[in-house]
């Protein structure tokens, strides 16, 4: 079945450059950046990102003079449904004028102009990278020790003590409290010691 075009929208010939348009503007977009650099959308998280060029391209052609309000739903949509991600920032708006842009651009005859944008939005892109890191994400989880609860305390107070993320990480889930890893350290019925392995 065929999206639905809107009344009075024509089909647009395709432009070969508003296909690199698309994906130009899409790896200048942090939060799909993130969203595939972290896995959010699984281990095929690059083959969607690449899919979602080919898709979002084929909505601007199928619709015709889209406005950007409806290109930012329909973007929200593939965000939230194949990365398992909620858009928070204020990305989506300028990201939806750049492809709207974009497409006037390319459609229009204006492919000086659409390859100049496009190298702009590229390097601020590669100025602009955003890493993600874990807090206290660390190899050390998976050393045993034979002293008990009391260096898993110690870490969790370190841990506890760290700085809070800057504005480019992710925040870290809180700390379980000392009762709670004295309760996992406890022998069970048979004297063994179960340890757990927390996750982050």
């Amino acid at each position: 079945m065929a999206a639905p075009s809107r009344q009075g929208a024509s089909r647009v010939p395709p432009c070969a450059l508003f296909h690199s348009a698309v994906g130009t503007v899409l790896k200048a977009w942090p939060v799909l950046q993130i969203a595939v650099e972290n896995g959010f959308g699984g281990v095929y998280s690059q083959q969607k990102a690449e899919w979602m060029v080919g898709v979002v391209e084929s909505f601007f052609y199928e619709n015709g003079n889209l406005e950007s309000f409806e290109v930012e739903d329909f973007l929200t949509d593939i965000v939230n449904n194949e990365f398992d991600t909620v858009i928070e920032d204020d990305s989506l708006p300028q990201v939806s004028r750049q492809l709207c842009t974009l497409f006037g651009l390319c459609t229009g005859g204006r492919a000086s102009e659409a390859t100049q944008f496009m190298e702009t939005l590229s390097q601020k892109s590669f100025n602009h990278k955003l890493n993600v890191t874990r807090v206290g994400d660390s190899d050390d989880d998976d050393d045993n020790d034979d002293s008990g609860g009391t260096n898993d305390e110690a870490m969790d107070c370190a841990e506890a003590a760290q700085p809070p993320p800057s504005s480019g990480e992710v925040a870290q889930p809180s700390v379980p409290s000392s009762t709670e890893s004295q309760r996992r350290a406890e022998p069970g019925e048979d004297g063994w010691t179960t340890v757990q392995r927390r996750r982050r």
